[in-house]
């Protein structure tokens, strides 16, 4: 198969599986936000707001605010069993739907990784061209003496035919610029496709954050009442963070996220770059909203930024770092 088809082959394939893991992507959110909103619906209990929008683009902020809280109606103590049972399997439901949250980022990690394989296979391709091509030339244009005394000089045919296989490797090497030309703009559109991906899964962190400000909202009402005071919504919103994402609660501290520590004696690097790990002063959840900051080893203040995320897995925080970092470098 010829080079070119093999790369606009790879290409295609990329934005296909780009395409996929987008409407995977959409399914989920919505499928996540009908499902809590079904549940929810079951119970008698009277939110006073549409529960899929806010799901959706809701603030977790005024989900919990007293003024909300205080138009929630009292709940009969007949009522209040089954409703627990619902935001129990709410919550265990919500951690299934964020592991295959990760699966997904980890899935576009897949892509990225041959894209940049293929964007320095063509570099090194582009060199190694630019300098066969450089060193025919130069052997075209020696000038050989045909006419040397017998013994002396090089058969004529055998120059002949050195200068035809120079041609011939000229001719080849010309036939594979044309494909390697639009592995840079290939690559490029199919980077346009993982950003916009990559800022759907990162809008999916406003949805976790708007179902567990409701679970908490209901707690508050089912513990509390409607005339809850900071501290109930306070200790409520604790309890429910802690059950949703346990594992990020108490997480493994591993070596990669020693290293990650900005007082670490042995940093992790990336094409010049030094990453640490940031935590966001804002979360109100016991579990850990994180982002990797990424410094520039010769001057630390020029850093940039991947999304906070509640990501447990530290590798897919790195990852996207680092696609971001290969976004510069490539550019630049």
């Amino acid at each position: 198969m010829a080079f070119d088809i093999i790369i606009i082959n790879s290409l295609i394939r990329a934005a296909k599986e780009s395409g996929k893991l987008g409407q995977s992507f959409d399914s989920l959110a919505d499928k996540t936000s009908a499902l809590v909103t079904n549940q929810i619906n079951k119970t008698p209990i009277s939110l006073p707001f549409p529960i899929k929008e806010t799901i959706l683009q809701g603030d977790s902020k005024e989900i919990l605010s007293p003024n909300t809280i205080s138009k929630v109606g009292s709940i009969p103590e007949s009522s209040k069993p089954q409703i627990r049972e619902t935001l129990d399997n709410i919550e265990n439901t919500l951690n299934t739907i964020i592991d295959q949250k990760n699966t997904i980022q980890n899935s576009i990690n897949t892509i990225t990784i041959p894209l940049n394989s293929l964007e320095s296979l063509t570099s090194t391709i582009e060199n190694i061209i630019s300098i066969s091509k450089i060193g025919i030339s130069v052997l075209k244009a020696i000038p050989i003496p045909l006419g040397a005394p017998l013994g002396v000089g090089v058969p004529a045919n055998t120059v002949i035919g050195f200068s035809d296989s120079l041609e011939t490797a000229k001719t080849a090497l010309d036939a594979l610029e044309g494909p390697l030309s639009i592995i840079p703009s290939g690559i490029s559109q199919i980077n346009d496709i993982l950003n916009a991906l990559n800022d759907k899964i990162n809008s999916f962190d406003n949805i976790i954050t708007n179902i567990t400000s409701i679970i908490t909202l209901i707690r508050i009402i089912l513990n509390s009442g409607p005339n809850a005071t900071q501290q109930d919504i306070d200790r409520e919103s604790l309890n429910t963070s802690a059950n949703i994402r346990k594992s990020l609660t108490n997480p493994i501290i591993s070596q990669i996220d020693d290293n990650l520590n900005p007082n670490s004696n042995e940093p992790i690097s990336y094409k010049g770059y030094i990453l640490t790990t940031e935590y966001d002063p804002s979360n109100t959840f016991s579990f850990p909203r994180r982002r990797i900051k990424a410094s520039l080893a010769s001057n630390p203040s020029n850093s940039i930024f991947g999304p906070y995320s509640f990501s447990s897995s530290t590798q897919v925080l790195i990852d996207e770092i680092k696609f971001k970092i290969d976004q510069i470098v490539s550019n630049s």
